[in-house]
């Protein structure tokens, strides 16, 4: 299925998986670059070294998925799903729908990946021995040997110290545990991304200037990519600080109002939703809580049947998509809000409503928490 930039092939461990649009340029320029070279070293017409290199470039990338489930699955023992595994023009991300408490949570988590792509290597280079043991030297050798390389290779360069990449994070998680502040080690972390997005340039220019035009473009095009991604990062963590150590109980607010289920929708809107600036609110009947009424569902009837309709008409039952747990972290409850694109969120203790939260109290508390800190040097 093919969404905005991103063609979803399914779920696996139920964490969906895809390719975001700009990887088959990289898988084109990939198997263009490398078939002259499998012809060479194995002797064999172009039609089959093309079908050889695209059968090695594809274990490549199952590879580096393998490496982003090494993630998800270890942040998951950590109570962190993973909303999306996407596989892009440099590689591959995994989308966390949270980010780690504690420093030692991060450094399991990110060093998973390149465990991952070590014990990759190590697999595939026994093929490889086995195969050269065996007397088979060819299309099987070369394409065990040349994934092992690059399983070496990923879990290798990704070591470096180049935050957001794992390397990066490994730095960031040690620097959190010493200082206990996590700004202050993302900040550090980043300045070590722009410095290895740096080292790429460098390493471009030199390619170039040696004539190796289509690597010295690829290390000039992720060089930048790099450098962009750490200052991104950076002021990402900038946006999460003051929510770490908090629950969607501290942003909680109290019922402020209850929709009778009698109540016209044109009321409902006029009177509730849109003065209190929420997207739905409890329709209660004396003390029984009934559901629900949104927005969302009052926009599929036409505003002219507003004045005749009743919340009890529109009104569901509260549904996982619109709770939230009081003690859930809040930096999980302000991914929620950028997921689902909506504004509130009704709190349930068991089956107890307590209050709602409100995308509105979590962008004052960073306006405060940016007042009170200090500008950045």
């Amino acid at each position: 299925m093919i969404g905005r930039n991103f063609v979803k092939f399914g779920k696996i461990f139920g964490i969906e998986t895809g390719l975001s649009l700009n990887w088959f340029l990289m898988f084109i320029i990939f198997v263009v670059s490398l078939t002259p070279y499998t012809a060479q070293i194995l002797g064999l017409s172009q039609a089959a070294a093309v079908g050889c290199t695209v059968l090695t470039v594809l274990l490549v990338y199952a590879s580096i998925l393998a490496h982003e489930f090494g993630h998800a699955l270890t942040a998951r023992a950590f109570g962190i799903e993973t909303q999306r595994i996407t596989l892009h023009l440099f590689g591959g991300v995994a989308m966390l729908n949270g980010e780690p408490e504690r420093p030692r949570d991060e450094f399991w988590i990110t060093v998973a990946g390149p465990a991952v792509s070590f014990v990759l290597a190590g697999v595939f280079g026994l093929a490889w021995v086995a195969g050269h043991s065996a007397g088979l030297a060819g299309p099987l050798t070369y394409i065990t040997g040349y994934v092992a390389a690059m399983n070496l290779f990923l879990a290798v360069f990704n070591c470096l110290p180049g935050f957001p990449m794992d390397g990066g994070r490994i730095v960031r998680s040690t620097l959190w545990a010493i200082t206990d502040n996590y700004l202050l080690a993302t900040r550090i972390a980043s300045w070590g991304g722009m410095g290895v997005g740096g080292l790429l340039l460098a390493w471009a220019v030199f390619e170039l200037t040696s004539g190796d035009v289509t690597a010295g473009i690829i290390r000039v095009l992720f060089g930048f990519f790099l450098i962009s991604l750490a200052r991104q990062s950076y002021q990402q963590a900038k946006i999460i600080a003051p929510f770490r150590g908090k629950k969607v109980r501290d942003f909680m607010r109290p019922i402020r109002a209850v929709v009778p289920p009698g109540a016209l929708l044109s009321d409902v809107v006029e009177d509730y939703l849109r003065p209190m600036q929420m997207d739905q609110l409890p329709v209660i009947d004396g003390e029984r809580l009934l559901g629900c009424v949104s927005a969302r569902d009052i926009e599929t009837h036409e505003p002219r049947q507003w004045p005749w309709m009743r919340a009890s008409e529109v009104m569901k039952p509260y549904g996982a998509q619109n709770v939230i747990d009081p003690d859930e972290d809040a930096i999980k409850a302000l991914h929620r809000f950028g997921r689902h694109g909506q504004h509130s969120f009704a709190v349930f203790k068991g089956r107890q409503l307590l209050g709602h939260i409100v995308d509105r109290d979590f962008a004052r508390h960073m306006q405060v928490s940016k007042a009170g800190s200090p500008a950045d040097a």
